[in-house]
């Protein structure tokens, strides 16, 4: 009927379709403005970049194709980007950024639904991918307050992200980097799990390259090893140290991280080596190298997992017959280990357990403390580590400046608040609650993968609480990889059958439903940003923040220090300040300037300075209610005589200055 307000049902279909619109055209634009970054980066050789695109053109072309490239070139992406000329520690996320852009731009082109159905996995996947956007943006918004206006900040974090993203590390993108981990963990899962479903046979293929690829990275361990006897004078001790102090790895520079990755894999190859109709022999040559590669990363979790995991196993009937020697092995491996750290002095934290639990309990209670000091929202995407600072313990300080929290989940939980580590832990659990109900299938050997994949990343997450290994970019594509190939294989199993029963008992009013409630979501998302930054930004030290003023210089008569202001420029006093004191005198040979003064954006005064001899410009704050931690004083510089100008802000001339030697307030 004319004139009333759209229906409920109406108004929820247009927010979806909003919001699908925003997310088709936001995520490739964010995969095409960090992916071209690679170009503007002079030390890459041409044909590097001839062949970064070739990956894109592949993945546009045959994305099938192209993800088995990313699993078979991302994990060794440090040391291919040492020969290739590029940057070893962006290597791995170049790879994949050349992948994410390719397809997605085959998705947009073809305009494919497939990647976008609704369902459980589909949607916590975007839902978190949302919050860590929402996150991300709650973060630059506080930072700017600290960095320059917000122009001038947008300006440069633009043209960081353009010419930077794939450049060397830059603290100035850490934010960026580890939300770009994180959301491209996501669509590398979507990817996988949606190309599985037009070619079937997609998944173990990807499994078998995931499994040469980490192969490959261990024999680089062992050569490295070989290298290092070799140089070694005395190469037998250099022996006995790989089994009692040395750490090292070559993929990664995290050993942990690299145990981690090796873990996952030695498990997830039971699955593949039992199911193997034939060659098995030639996939079980894959434990020869990664077996001695684990050991070296000295990482206690991933022993621990590769011990203790496999042995859920035994409910599968096939799991249960090869089981034998694992088992011996494994109690021999233990057996080992508990000898070795009894027997050798306790020089380095690997070889002594309780050191490394009481630090790993010391990093909780520290997680902890930062939890509480923003217990909704979290403190931030990439924020944990520089928060870190003021909440070490003393146990821990004594080792590190900053740190991340050594355990995966306590790091999503306290950077992306409950809700995020709620996300993170539903896309684990639907994962794993589709592989469970594929191994009802009575297709014993595929079943037999499914399980030792499941088992692997069981194995994986086990180390997560021990480490951080989803910062670290190879391991992080070989953990979403791995997902997203043993939930492609579980849809498989499942079959057909499954899904006309799924459409039969409602399924499309389901996807309604879920797209609705994710559309919610984003919505509650967008709204909260504003909110969210405004809290960041009452916790956030604005004592020594400048903006427009140059750096330090001497006056070439006196040696007096000063800093030139203008024409626009921004100093942050106490909210306790009453009378606020600038120091200011005009540029020597230069004419005289009017200074205008705002206070949190309304004129209070304005003063003319007309030569190079110091005064103190002296201002009454006026009173603000509530009072804030800091209020803003803009100063904007004017020719002598200019008319009076409204209020709203500063707007000076180009080019016009005034010399500021101190800004001081009362009460101090």
């Amino acid at each position: 009927m004319a004139g009333r307000w759209p229906s409920a049902d109406k108004a929820l279909d247009w927010l979806s379709r909003v919001v699908a619109g925003c997310a088709r055209t936001l995520v490739p634009a964010g995969c095409i403005l960090a992916w071209q970054s690679l170009f503007w980066i002079g030390e890459i050789p041409a044909w590097t970049k001839v062949g970064y695109v070739g990956l894109t053109l592949l993945s546009a072309a045959r994305p099938a194709d192209g993800l088995l490239a990313v699993a078979g070139l991302a994990i060794l992406g440090g040391p291919l980007a040492g020969l290739t000329g590029a940057i070893p520690n962006r290597g791995p996320e170049s790879i994949v950024l050349a992948f994410l852009t390719g397809w997605l731009a085959r998705v947009i082109w073809r305009r494919e639904r497939n990647v976008e159905r609704p369902e459980g996995l589909s949607t916590l996947t975007m839902a978190f991918g949302a919050l860590v956007v929402a996150s991300l943006l709650v973060t630059e918004v506080v930072r700017q307050r600290s960095w320059g206006p917000p122009l001038g900040y947008g300006a440069f974090l633009f043209h960081e992200l353009v010419r930077h993203y794939l450049d060397v590390v830059r603290p100035s993108l850490s934010a960026f980097y580890e939300s770009g981990l994180l959301l491209e963990g996501g669509l590398l899962l979507m990817a996988a799990v949606a190309l599985s479903r037009r070619a079937p046979d997609l998944p173990m293929r990807l499994l078998r390259m995931l499994v040469v690829s980490t192969a490959a990275a261990a024999v680089l361990s062992c050569v490295r090893l070989a290298m290092g006897m070799l140089r070694n004078v005395d190469p037998m001790s250099l022996v006995w140290r790989t089994f009692t102090e040395l750490r090292l790895t070559f993929h990664v520079s995290d050993v942990n991280a690299a145990g981690s990755h090796f873990a996952m894999v030695i498990v997830a190859l039971v699955g593949m080596v039992l199911s193997a109709r034939r060659l098995s022999w030639v996939w079980s040559l894959a434990w020869l190298p990664l077996l001695p590669a684990v050991w070296l990363t000295g990482s206690r979790a991933a022993v621990l997992a590769i011990l203790l995991v496999p042995v859920f196993g035994i409910f599968h009937r096939r799991w249960r017959r090869a089981f034998v020697f694992p088992v011996a092995a494994a109690c021999v491996v233990l057996l080992f280990w508990l000898w070795s750290t009894r027997a050798v002095p306790n020089e380095i934290d690997r070889i002594n357990p309780a050191t490394g639990v009481s630090h790993r309990l010391l990093f909780l209670q520290m997680s902890w403390r930062i939890w509480q000091e923003a217990p909704v929202f979290g403190v931030g995407i990439g924020q944990y580590q520089p928060t870190s600072e003021r909440f070490m313990p003393p146990d821990l300080r004594a080792l590190y400046l900053t740190e991340n929290a050594h355990n995966n989940f306590a790091q999503i939980g306290v950077e992306l608040g409950p809700i995020g580590l709620m996300l993170f832990l539903g896309i684990l659990a639907t994962a794993f609650r589709r592989m469970w109900l594929a191994l009802r299938s009575p297709r014993e050997g595929d079943t037999v993968v499914v399980l030792g994949t499941a088992l692997g990343l069981a194995a994986f997450l086990l180390t997560c609480l021990t480490g951080h290994p989803l910062l670290v970019a190879p391991v992080s594509v070989a953990f979403w990889l791995t997902t997203g190939a043993g939930v492609a294989i579980a849809e498989v199993l499942r079959g057909s059958d499954a899904d006309r029963a799924g459409a039969r008992n409602g399924a499309a009013e389901k996807a309604r439903y879920l797209g609705e409630a994710l559309s919610i979501f984003v919505l509650l998302l967008a709204v909260s940003v504003p909110i969210r930054a405004a809290l960041g930004l009452r916790h956030v030290d604005l004592s020594g923040v400048r903006y427009g003023f140059e750096s330090a210089e001497r006056d070439r008569e006196t040696g007096e220090p000063f800093r030139l202001a203008g024409p626009r420029a921004t100093v942050f006093v106490p909210g306790a300040a009453r009378v606020v004191t600038l120091a200011v005198a005009a540029e020597r040979d230069a004419p005289g300037v009017e200074l205008a003064l705002w206070v949190d954006g309304r004129l209070a005064n304005r003063v003319m300075v007309r030569d190079a001899t110091w005064r103190d410009v002296s201002l009454l704050m006026p009173t603000a209610k509530p009072s804030p931690r800091f209020r803003r004083l803009d100063i904007g510089v004017f020719p002598l005589g200019t008319p009076s100008r409204p209020e709203g802000g500063p707007v000076g001339e180009p080019s016009l200055s005034v010399r500021v030697r101190s800004v001081s307030f009362y009460p101090p």
